[in-house]
């Protein structure tokens, strides 16, 4: 395998997976074309980090994951699209990604939240924050397509009855992915944990809430029209809590019993994370094949969890719902002040 200059090796005890997240080249109609070159060191929490030195680039460091930023240009249109890949992952730590997934795909297919488990990963073996978010997207897309799936043959929802929540949560998440630049994070950092506490306190102290399908307060369509623009506006641009505002809106407001509520969720979820990952492709922000293989452990997490969720009643759904929302309140709290 050639070396690029000041790119460094990889030590003999960090197993060097080969060609194992080089560019991706099935990417219809695109031909390779180097414009950029980059080699980066990205540290990682694995290993000793002992650098070495060298002349020009980064030494030798273990624990390290290495990655190449190239262009690709388009044969048949000017547009460019950048495919960033991370060029050298350990054999463990693609182990504990996939790991990692299995868990997320569980608990998300009970009660959404599996960012906060696979994000924190991504970060942690060394892959810059964009890739870290267009991968998760892929690999959690196995997950939620799963589960809706598996809720869809134990007739907890029907698609045809969903069209119209589909519809309006794809137009959210399109308006959502569109904005994301015109609206700082950093607001919603501060707001949504308020939001998510407000949603843990009133299901903590409703513990009749979901235990029974009851009449809706309001109209499908209308209801549908408002939480499908508004919450795919949010997955579109932001994410985290997308599942508990879904669960929480369909049990109060469409009289939903909480196992119902989580079903209709993850098709949701499965909408809005459609249109963020095609966005994400095309920005050259996934890692293909990384992401395929945390799919599979998401798939098989998200199968167990919909065999829990329809095997037990809406107490076990709602006792995960609520360690996940304090989950979820904690991580945005650590990340934000700490």
């Amino acid at each position: 395998m050639p070396e690029y200059p000041g790119s460094g090796r990889i030590p003999g005890r960090s197993r060097r997976v080969s060609g194992l997240f080089r560019r991706f080249s099935g990417i219809p109609r695109l031909q390779s074309r180097r414009r950029t070159l980059q080699t980066r060191s990205l540290p990682g929490s694995f290993g000793n980090h002992q650098s070495r030195g060298g002349s020009g680039g980064p030494g030798p460091a273990e624990g390290r994951a290495f990655y190449i930023r190239a262009q690709l240009k388009r044969t048949n249109s000017q547009a460019l699209c950048r495919v960033e890949q991370v060029e050298y992952v350990t054999t463990f730590q693609v182990l504990l990604l996939v790991t990692g997934a299995f868990f997320a795909g569980f608990v998300d297919s009970i009660a959404g939240g599996g960012g906060i488990i696979t994000l924190p990963l991504f970060l942690s073996v060394g892959i810059p924050p964009h890739l870290a978010l267009g991968t998760n997207k892929l690999q959690a897309s196995f997950g939620s397509l799963t589960a809706s799936l598996r809720y869809r043959h134990s007739g907890l929802i029907s698609f045809r009855k969903l069209k119209t929540g589909i519809v309006f949560t794809l137009a959210g998440a399109a308006a959502g992915t569109a904005a994301i630049q015109s609206i700082p994070a950093d607001f919603l950092n501060m707001v949504l944990p308020v939001l998510l506490l407000g949603v843990f306190l009133y299901t903590l102290f409703s513990p009749r809430m979901g235990e029974l399908d009851v009449e809706a307060r309001i109209p499908v369509f209308r209801f549908y029209l408002l939480f499908g623009l508004a919450i795919g506006f949010y997955d579109g641009f932001f994410g985290p809590g997308t599942g508990s505002f879904w669960t929480i809106a369909l049990a109060t407001l469409l009289g939903m019993n909480l196992k119902r509520a989580t079903a209709t969720t993850k098709v949701m979820n499965f909408t809005s994370n459609i249109v963020s990952l095609t966005v994400f492709i095309l920005g050259g922000k996934v890692l293909f094949l990384l992401g395929i293989l945390m799919g599979i452990g998401q798939l098989s997490g998200a199968w167990l969890g919909t065999h829990l969720v329809v095997k037990n009643g809406t107490r076990f759904v709602r006792t995960i719902f609520l360690i996940v929302v304090a989950a979820t309140i904690a991580n945005l709290v650590v990340r934000r002040f700490l």
